[in-house]
């Protein structure tokens, strides 16, 4: 754990939002997959409101821990402590790179689900969602290998640069063997 800006922060809670939804939506294909019965009724309703209780009281307690576990990691590489943690501010940002994510994810189903439907007219439904999931993983494969792999390695040489950079001004390594970041440290 390092300490982060609260924008990164909220950038990191938005891709695991979006990443326990993909997971969440992944079982539930499964489950319809494997065609076992659903829960329905009273139960279904009670199972929901009971995970939507346990994700709610869990987002609030690690909102609410937002400041200490910044300061708690802060204080061990001897760097200011924060006086609020900004949790609005990481929620909003979260909330904001998940919708984001959430969209993404519903333009690609929206392919599938066009190309699934054209596809049924001349082939078997089984096969036509198989040959559907197929292009639409190859048009994601191409897209992120022309567009958003160039651009997310472009974006990370600029950090690097960035951060070399401030190696340029930074204090000299220490002396002592029992400290990290001297020669003589392991």
């Amino acid at each position: 754990m390092i300490p982060r800006a609260f924008s990164l922060q909220g950038v990191l809670a938005g891709l695991v939002m979006a990443l326990g939804y993909m997971i969440g939506r992944f079982l539930l294909a499964l489950w319809r997959g494997l065609q076992i019965p659903e829960p329905k009724g009273k139960f279904a309703l009670i199972a929901r409101a009971a995970v939507l209780a346990a994700s709610l009281g869990l987002l609030l307690y690690c909102l609410s821990m937002t400041t200490e576990w910044q300061n708690s990691v802060r204080a061990r590489v001897n760097m200011e402590l924060l006086e609020s943690g900004a949790a609005l501010v990481v929620l909003a940002i979260g909330l904001g790179v998940f919708i984001l994510l959430f969209l993404i994810g519903t333009l690609f189903q929206m392919v599938f689900d066009t190309l699934r439907r054209r596809l049924y007219r001349v082939m078997s439904p089984r096969v036509a969602n198989l040959l559907g999931l197929v292009i639409v993983l190859l048009i994601v494969f191409v897209a992120s290998r022309d567009w958003v792999l160039p651009s997310a390695i472009e974006f990370l040489d600029e950090t690097y640069e960035t951060a070399q950079d401030l190696f340029d001004t930074a204090p000299p390594a220490p002396t002592d063997p029992f400290i990290s970041g001297s020669q003589d440290s392991w």
